[in-house]
């Protein structure tokens, strides 16, 4: 799942000003008031992990130590887990139900393609063989 202009759902805590881009009519020396957190700012990643841990933990998702972009729901014998990669969401769980769940959940919060199937994720080719059970990875 891709999120549409994540960052621009987190609200900035702390007032941020910034020079206009070049040709944007703002006279010489004036700045400009962010009222939301922006790509390429220090504080839009930030803002925008808290706004989508928030959102995760109110589904019943928990950020494991070990990585915090990596979050684990446990129900019913059933673990899912949802991995954020910037504005990206890779779902993965046995259920199909527990993803679609969980997809339109997210939907409602946050204006998202749905990628399909994963085929690619950080540089890795991801194979599917379920016949055989079988999942391969590949960094060609």
């Amino acid at each position: 799942m891709d999120v549409k202009s994540a960052y621009l759902n987190g609200e900035l805590e702390e007032e941020i000003y910034m020079e206009p881009p070049p040709g944007f009519g703002i006279p010489e020396g004036m700045v400009l008031k962010l009222n939301k957190a922006v790509y390429s700012t220090k504080q839009g990643g930030c803002i925008w992990y808290k706004n989508v841990k928030a959102e995760l933990e109110s589904m019943g998702y928990t950020c494991t130590k070990a990585d915090h972009a990596v979050f684990i729901h446990y129900q019913d014998g059933i673990v899912s887990i949802i991995i954020l990669y910037v504005d990206n969401f890779t779902l993965v769980c046995k259920d199909i139900e527990v993803i679609l769940h969980d997809k339109e959940a997210l939907k409602k919060v946050y204006n998202m393609t749905d990628l399909g199937k994963l085929i690619y994720i950080l540089g890795i080719h991801v194979k599917w063989d379920h016949k055989a059970g079988r999942i391969e990875l590949s960094q060609q």
